[in-house]
């Protein structure tokens, strides 16, 4: 297994960038806390050399690389709508079309085009009593301006369509949801609630198959693999990794829940360096590579290292037979 020390979040947006493109060698080994540090949430444009940070002040840094040896140029939102902001996500297929979850709503940005740079623009979305965003996600399809949003004081999903500024609600019973994953080819909407179950929603229809987690747990972190017939779960405080899969057609009822993988804590060093990290234990993030799904990394709770995985889940049905994931 390959591990490498997580990258070091500092006060100050501008030395971040400076820090993610240093080598290897000058990286710090203290991991960050982004909840109660500057940094509340960050995006990777889908497809440009942008990135997006939201910082403690509910403002939005966004940079952009403008050459390979220009360095970066930075714009900064801010909105009086733009409270304690939660969560930020780019569309896919978008040039620059940047959702932000916040306390009351979500609040769209258009950073227009490349000719018109200063003229950035937002639209504020809401829905009555859908409060306290915790999670948004685009629908990938093609042509497709679905947003959908998660409050973690209420049951109800809200799938806004961004072109038409209207709203679908998706209403359950619940104390609210921790976070929403669309699938890459955009049928399939996973939920994760607060009460120990998820539901996967089928949008061809907006009907959904509700699944139980493991007995007093929820959902930590999850991630798709790219045939959108595989979603790898962590659960809140524990060092496991479960698979949802389907074992025939891609109809809800095929739908199976397995655990595959249990990191337990070793000591593994840095390959070149020679110092040791703690690599296992509780899991805090899963990713997973969006163009082949065969490289998961894992960053663990209490950990300064990101731990690689090679993933084997091209044939469901011999799961029990099999690892799913094997160190690297």
């Amino acid at each position: 297994m390959y591990t490498s020390p997580l990258y070091d979040v500092p006060r100050v947006i501008g030395e971040l960038i400076h820090t993610y493109y240093r080598p290897t060698s000058q990286l710090v080994n203290d991991p960050p806390e982004l909840k109660s540090d500057a940094i509340r949430s960050m995006a990777w444009h889908p497809h440009r050399n942008i990135i997006a940070f939201a910082d403690e002040h509910d403002a939005i840094y966004v940079y952009e690389r403008e050459g390979q040896h220009q360095g970066w140029k930075r714009e900064v939102l801010k909105h009086p709508f733009m409270r304690d902001i939660t969560c930020i996500e780019w569309k896919k297929r978008a040039r620059g079309t940047l959702a932000v979850g916040c306390r009351k709503g979500i609040c769209l940005w258009n950073l227009g085009s490349e000719s018109e740079q200063d003229s950035a623009s937002m639209n504020y979305l809401f829905h009555p009593e859908h409060e306290n965003i915790s999670s948004i996600a685009w629908d990938p399809s093609p042509a497709s301006h679905l947003l959908a949003a998660a409050s973690g004081t209420m049951g109800t999903i809200v799938v806004y369509d961004t072109m038409f500024l209207s709203t679908m609600p998706l209403k359950r019973k619940g104390k609210g949801n921790l976070l929403l994953r669309w699938s890459p080819n955009g049928r399939w909407l996973y939920v994760a609630t607060k009460s120990g179950t998820s539901r996967m929603w089928d949008t061809l229809d907006w009907t959904y198959k509700e699944l139980n987690n493991p007995p007093g747990l929820w959902v930590q972190s999850a991630c798709w693999a790219p045939d959108s017939r595989s979603l790898l779960l962590s659960m809140h405080g524990k060092s496991d990794v479960h698979l949802i899969y389907w074992a025939g057609s891609s109809n809800a009822s095929e739908i199976c829940h397995e655990k595959v993988y249990s990191a337990l804590p070793s000591i593994d060093s840095v390959a070149g360096d020679g110092k040791c990290f703690t690599v296992g234990d509780s899991i805090k993030e899963l990713v997973l590579c969006p163009d082949t799904g065969r490289r998961l990394a894992v960053i663990f709770t209490n950990s300064s290292a990101v731990a690689l995985y090679a993933v084997d889940i091209e044939s469901p049905l011999t799961l029990k037979n099999k690892s799913a994931l094997t160190k690297m």
